[in-house]
């Protein structure tokens, strides 16, 4: 009979507790490398995201390239097209007509081969000539010849120092500054420039017209509020600028005529109270944002934020599906749409409040689509990921507001996206860039009132300088009173 020694014994036993500690500090170590090889997997989705993939705006994507419209090539040839008409030069009307009567040479080498004609053949140079327009009021003066004081006949309103500026200069100079984004120093330069020197207005003054629309256009921006406030869908968003040298925000609230701005120095309720979301009443169209969210009786999610996050997990997360399918959906119902809202134009009958343009069955059947898509996104997260979670999210969010996403599908003339306050976006953005913020709240509110007026006016087609509204009441010949 063997008899095995007790020490061979202690000496197998302790290797194979070694050998049971180095495989759990493997297991650690391959779980480890797992977790940091997640890490640097979302590190480097963090990286390549920008305005394709993620909420972030274009412009903080320095040296993009052209975003492009998202058409599909036709395979033509550049240039018009045989059998379209074109879009010639506008031909404005002539101011002068010069005649040139000599005769080509083909005329002076043969006259007798050549007959004149009852017509001309006609070219025109367009110019742009700036005039300067200057009235002068007088009024005779009368002297108390018992005190000495002098008193003389009422002056319009408008004239109220010595030399003053009509709605003309103020709406020229309110464009360069805040609509074209020229700077005041520039503008007060370039209107001293075109009127050969004969138009000086001091900074000061510049700045002030600010303040001055601000106060006489609350009319119409009242009545801008009102249409918006009554509407049946409004679009909202938040963009951020520099306030006294601070992160601010700026709320746009808009519709396809007409457009609202709002600045604060913090966004949430308080960038919403006194706006027309605030007890709004009608569909609200936005990017998910929370405070919106609670305004509105109904809700319709802009599917363009929605399609960049879906692509962002489709970058980060190409061993899953679900995604995928969720792009795919999305874009054939928002293209079936359009075709279907295309064609009742085209037939004469536009989309109106309460019509449809899908069956029920086809609702029906987009919305069970909806719900597969969900349910293959649960299967393929059976729990949340250690490190890359915007995709997580993204099929969280969407599985929780399937009813806001898909609003468009029964409500045809409520837009599936949120263009036009992104649109809206741009003004302030550039405004922003042009100027770096706002020195004070007060300013920013100033510029806002501004570019809700002009903005208002140019979703109609306005002409901004010549239509511009007549917020200084300015009436050329009506009394004030005596000095």
């Amino acid at each position: 009979m063997n008899v095995v020694d007790p020490k061979l014994i202690d000496v197998i036993n302790s290797q194979e507790e070694y050998i049971k500690k180095l495989e759990e500090l493997l297991k650690n170590l391959e779980d480890s490398n797992k977790l940091k090889d997640e890490i640097i997997k979302n590190q480097k989705t963090q990286i390549v995201k920008d305005y394709r993939n993620s909420s972030k705006p274009s412009s903080a994507t320095p040296n993009h390239p052209t975003i492009k419209n998202g058409r599909i090539k036709s395979g033509k040839l550049k240039g018009g097209q045989k059998g379209h008409e074109g879009h010639p030069r506008k031909n404005p009307s002539a101011d002068q007509i010069i005649h040139i009567n000599d005769l080509p040479e083909e005329v002076k080498a043969n006259p007798e081969d050549y007959v004149l004609l009852d017509r001309r053949k006609s070219r025109k140079v367009v110019g742009v000539k700036v005039v300067r327009e200057v009235i002068e009021f007088q009024v005779p003066i009368w002297k108390n010849i018992k005190t000495g004081a002098l008193v003389y006949g009422q002056f319009p309103v408008n004239c109220v120092n010595e030399v003053n500026y009509d709605e003309s200069v103020k709406a020229f100079l309110m464009v360069l500054t805040c609509h074209l984004n020229v700077s005041i120093r520039k503008a007060q330069e370039f209107i001293h420039n075109i009127s050969e020197g004969d138009i000086v207005v001091s900074t000061g003054t510049i700045c002030n017209l600010r303040k001055e629309f601000k106060k006489k256009s609350k009319k119409e921006r009242d009545q801008i509020w009102n249409r918006l406030f009554h509407s049946p869908y409004m679009g909202s968003d938040t963009t951020f600028t520099r306030i006294q040298g601070r992160t601010g925000y700026i709320g746009i609230h808009c519709n396809d005529s007409d457009i609202y701005f709002r600045a604060g120095e913090k966004k949430g309720e308080n960038l919403v109270t006194g706006t027309p979301l605030d007890g709004y009443q009608g569909v609200s169209v936005h990017d998910g944002e929370a405070v919106y969210s609670n305004h509105g009786l109904a809700h319709q999610q802009c599917l363009v934020h929605l399609f960049r996050y879906l692509r962002g997990a489709m970058e980060a997360e190409p061993e899953l599906i679900w995604h995928k399918e969720a792009y795919d959906f999305l874009q054939e119902q928002t293209r079936k749409i359009e075709t279907r809202k295309k064609e009742r134009r085209e037939s004469g009958h536009p989309i109106k409040i309460g019509d449809q343009v899908l069956s029920q069955e086809e609702i029906d059947q987009a919305r069970a689509r909806y719900v597969e898509i969900m349910e293959l996104a649960k299967q393929e997260y059976p729990e949340r990921p250690a490190v890359y979670v915007d995709g997580f999210n993204t099929a969280k969010r969407m599985a929780k507001q399937q009813e806001s996403i898909l609003y468009f599908l029964d409500h045809p003339w409520v837009p599936w996206h949120n263009n036009e306050s992104e649109r809206g976006a741009r003004a302030v953005k550039r405004k922003t860039k042009q100027s770096d913020g706002f020195k004070s709240l007060e300013g920013a509110e100033e510029v806002t009132a501004f570019l809700t007026i002009v903005e208002s006016a140019r979703k109609k087609g306005e002409n901004v300088y010549y239509n511009f509204p007549n917020v200084w009441n300015y009436i050329r010949c009506q009394p004030t009173g005596s000095g």
